[in-house]
């Protein structure tokens, strides 16, 4: 259905073009994007109280597994969660203020760094409201990064 509007002064009518549908790759694009987007704004500040041990939070999603056989489509998102000693020794190693003797361990490198972080993997499913998760998070900081992602 065409949309029109009546412009003032004017006996015509313009038609406005329909929006495009988004697709459900759009959608999940979106939902990645809102996702990293929360939990970049809900870091810890820089300045942390005393014994409080600050971490760093990665997104990673899938690709869309598309809809068949009377299954919706389906993709995933990976959230890897670093200590923070691991992110302050690669940063340190990155800029050159980590100097590491031969007999001594190496920094952390993204392999090991994912050995040492948590990473928690979340099933979204696509149904006719959007994407949505296919499991309740066990907790409620993550219940509400999707509840905001999602929507």
């Amino acid at each position: 259905m065409a949309l029109s509007a009546a412009l003032p002064g004017c006996s015509q009518t313009a038609t406005l073009p329909k929006p495009e549908a988004s697709s459900d790759q759009d959608d999940f694009d979106r939902v990645v994007e809102r996702l990293r987007q929360i939990i970049d704004d809900t870091s810890p500040a820089a300045a942390v109280p005393d014994g409080t041990q600050p971490s760093q939070r990665q997104v990673s999603a899938s690709a869309i597994t598309p809809a068949a056989d009377g299954k919706p489509a389906s993709a995933t998102i990976t959230i890897l969660t670093l200590p923070a000693h691991v992110v302050e020794d690669a940063a340190a190693f990155a800029e050159g203020d980590l100097t590491v003797d031969p007999g001594d361990d190496q920094p952390e490198t993204d392999a090991t760094a994912a050995e040492e972080g948590e990473e928690v993997t979340y099933h979204l499913v696509y149904g006719e409201t959007g994407w949505q998760l296919a499991d309740e998070p066990a907790e409620e900081f993550e219940r509400l990064w999707f509840e905001y992602a999602l929507r």
